[in-house]
């Protein structure tokens, strides 16, 4: 009977997802964790979920959602974990997302991903809500895949978010599929190879008819661009901070550059910090200095959208920055957008639970089986 019992409980959690773990300090804030986002058939709940931080004593908050990188197929939302207690611990609201991953046999893409951003926030919002504290705005940070989709949601859907996109930051980001650099690569590198497949997936094309040489890739240079967030650009894109490997072998540094000098073009507020000796994961020791300005440019960022809704300048820094020219302080504002979102159907202890006629099913069927062998 025991074993019933405890496979019965397994069975439930697989077919409704993991609870929300709830962990409370009182200097710190509130931690939600593994908190269910969305429940889309067949997608791992693992995979759609995240981690909320609540700062304390705060009634609003500003947010930053993390995005990982993983070349949109590995990855996982933990590896912001400490960035999250950090921003949480200066008394903004944080939190660091899951999303749906690219595979060889299934039909994601960018467009599912971006989904699953908008569901993030809207959860972050709505969870911000039922423990007091109003989410006002979010400002999104990724590095490497978590840089494109954040810049790629926050450049074509910032107009229908949940609450307004404050600004948003990539890291060694690919910003455009159809940079030379991935156009004209040698058709036989594996990794340039790898990057084609990778962005044909984005683009939606299926999975039969991807060929990773130069002129197959061509073919389809429209839906390409379309999950570019180069050529989403306009005037009205949220603020932009961006930094670059000089020695980036994954991603060419031309993908950071002509991304911003495009912003700059359309009078977008936007910083570039170079950091000349890193590769693609920005760790070199020679670029200590860069890293640390870039890193307190953030949160001067997000201390300036805390004094205000969201301000018209944010004044240009004079740390050591690398960029070609100094930045602009032009900065488009935007209509700001009710903060308040649907209630999830079902909710237990902060639980998100779906209840959707298929997870029952679903649970039953499991339940049944169970029961019989066991």
């Amino acid at each position: 009977m025991r074993k019933k019992l405890l496979a019965a409980a397994l069975v439930l959690v697989l077919c409704f997802g993991t609870l929300t773990m709830l962990a409370a300090s009182p200097q710190q804030g509130l931690v939600l964790l593994n908190v269910r986002c969305a429940n889309t058939f067949l997608v791992p709940a693992n995979r759609q979920s995240m981690d909320i931080y609540l700062p304390a004593g705060h009634t609003q908050a500003d947010a930053i959602l993390f995005i990982h990188g993983g070349g949109w197929m590995i990855g996982d939302k933990g590896f912001y974990t400490d960035a999250c207690l950090e921003i949480q611990a200066m008394g903004f609201a944080a939190a660091t997302m899951n999303y749906r991953f690219l595979g060889y046999f299934n039909n994601n893409s960018a467009a599912d991903m971006l989904n699953d951003i908008h569901a993030a926030i809207e959860m972050l919002v709505y969870q911000g809500q039922a423990h007091g504290v109003t989410i006002n705005t979010v400002a999104l940070m990724g590095d490497s895949a978590g840089a494109h989709l954040a810049l790629l949601y926050a450049y074509t859907r910032h107009h229908v978010a949940p609450v307004p996109i404050s600004f948003v930051v990539g890291m060694v980001a690919p910003t455009d599929f159809m940079d030379p650099y991935f156009v004209y690569a040698d058709d036989g590198a594996p990794l340039f190879a790898g990057m084609r497949y990778f962005a044909l997936a984005l683009a939606g094309v299926p999975w039969t008819a991807r060929d990773s040489d130069t002129e197959s890739f061509l073919r389809h240079a429209e839906a390409l661009r379309a999950v570019s967030p180069l050529h989403h650009v306009t005037p009205n894109v949220p603020p932009t901070i961006l930094a670059v490997g000089g020695q980036d072998d994954f991603v060419s540094p031309s993908n950071g550059w002509n991304l911003y000098r495009k912003l700059r073009e359309h009078g977008v507020q936007t910083e570039m910090f170079y950091h000349a000796n890193s590769g693609h994961f920005l760790g070199n020791p020679a670029d200590h200095t860069v890293n640390e300005a870039f890193f307190a440019r953030i949160f001067e960022f997000a201390q300036a959208q805390e004094n205000s809704t969201r301000p018209t300048t944010i004044a240009p820094t004079t740390s050591t920055t690398t960029t070609t020219q100094a930045p602009t302080t032009t900065h488009q504002t935007t209509t700001t957008r009710a903060t308040t979102t649907t209630q999830p159907p079902c909710t237990i202890l902060s639980t998100r639970w779906p209840c959707s006629l298929r997870n029952w099913l679903l649970f039953f069927l499991g339940f049944g089986w169970v029961w019989m062998w066991f």
